[in-house]
């Protein structure tokens, strides 16, 4: 149910919330209201039955003590009678009539006289009991019965006593008969309806016009507010950041809502505002980079057309050297038949090895250019050791020799 409730708009949340209170409010207050009502219809009821069951009461004791005969037609019972039947008539709504007991009626049967017996259950109930009682039969008619007790209240009388203990065998405390009223409740209940009627509806109304003044007051008040600052959120959130609220200064949760939105207006311009310094920053540092790039691109270049310019001019006379130098060794080789220029010789094929390593040395810096330019091309070959570490050692012989140093070299087999 609650699930439910939230699922609806704010508007029909409060609108429902407020019903349900002035309706239980309103309900409580005509129930009990209802509850009074009918009580006060009924108590009025009783008091009109009672008044009336009193008159009857006082006629038939008057009656009772000055009837002359026992046998129907006495004047003072057809007195009785006749007031009765005179009340009746004068006051729509109520009936009065009076209740023999057994031994009344008993006696009544035997002399042929009238014979009142009980009219309803009712009767009978409190002629059991002996005691006075009231109900509602079919919801509209309120039953009075008042039992005449021998030796009590208006039988009290000792010629009472002489009569029905007497005549009927009827003892002190003995129900004697009862005096019953009927009172029609039904046209109070059908006016009191009608204003229970009038009551509800005007309760109705007075609740229609209640919710339509508070959707009103919600919808200036609260839902107005409330639906421009969502609007104004969205366009916040589309990047409109010249978005006002102009709440700022109500005390309420509207205003504090307002406030709120304000100060994240203000932060998300603060942070486009960061970030538009963060991106000039980084593209003068890209810019930077990239200058600084083509630069050291261009000095590499530079770089690398020095050396190969100087590559080629220093290979060019080296190549004429360890040219002239195998000449040279060849020569001596020929002509030195008997080893007279053996130390030429050697001195010779040191030139040409190393030669040879400079020009290995100036092809390596060639390469180095080449990989720096990503054109380098890895070549694997099979060398033998024993010639790779002799040309080592007539490169550094010489140096050794120069430091007097003894420089010797063994290669295994």
């Amino acid at each position: 149910m609650l699930s439910r409730l939230r699922a609806l708009p704010l508007t029909a949340q409060i609108l429902l919330s407020v019903s349900a209170v002035l309706i239980a409010g309103e309900t409580i207050k005509v129930a009990t209201d209802i509850a009074g009502d009918r009580r006060r219809i009924e108590t009025n009821g009783e008091l009109r039955g009672n008044a009336a069951l009193d008159m009857l009461e006082a006629v038939h004791v008057q009656a009772m003590l000055n009837r002359g005969q026992i046998e129907d037609g006495d004047p003072a019972v057809e007195t009785l009678n006749g007031t009765m039947t005179q009340f009746s008539k004068s006051n729509a709504g109520i009936g009065i009539w009076i209740v023999m007991g057994e031994k009344v009626l008993n006696f009544q049967q035997q002399q042929g006289g009238r014979q009142l017996p009980a009219h309803d259950e009712f009767d009978k109930q409190v002629l059991a009991a002996k005691e006075p009682a009231a109900t509602v039969a079919n919801g509209t008619t309120l039953r009075l019965s008042r039992p005449v007790i021998l030796g009590q209240g208006s039988a009290a009388d000792e010629r009472c006593g002489t009569c029905h203990t007497g005549m009927m065998d009827i003892q002190p405390g003995e129900a004697m008969g009862v005096y019953s009223a009927a009172v029609d409740l039904g046209p109070d209940l059908a006016a009191w309806q009608q204003r229970l009627t009038g009551r509800i509806l005007t309760g109705l109304g007075t609740l229609a016009v209640t919710l339509v003044l508070i959707f009103g007051l919600l919808r200036l008040t609260t839902l107005r507010p409330l639906r421009r600052l969502a609007a104004l959120t969205s366009r916040l959130a589309a990047g409109d950041l010249s978005v006002s609220t102009g709440m700022a200064r109500r005390t309420d949760e509207i205003g504090a809502l307002a406030r709120s939105l304000d100060v994240f207006r203000d932060a998300s311009a603060a942070n486009k505002r960061l970030e538009k310094e963060a991106e000039d920053h980084r593209l003068t540092a890209e810019a930077d980079r990239l200058a600084a790039q083509e630069k050291a691109e261009a000095a590499t270049r530079a770089k690398s057309e020095f050396l190969a310019m100087m590559s080629h001019e220093i290979r060019t006379p080296l190549n004429a050297i360890i040219g002239f130098a195998e000449v040279l060794e060849s020569e001596l080789k020929t002509t030195d038949k008997n080893g007279q220029n053996s130390s030429s010789v050697a001195y010779a094929g040191d030139i040409i090895v190393s030669g040879r390593h400079l020009l290995t040395l100036i092809n390596d810096i060639l390469d180095v250019s080449k990989m720096e330019a990503g054109r380098v091309e890895l070549r694997e070959r099979i060398c033998g050791m024993e010639e790779l570490v002799r040309g080592c050692e007539r490169i550094v012989r010489a140096r050794a020799m120069e430091r007097r140093l003894n420089l010797l070299v063994e290669v295994a087999d």
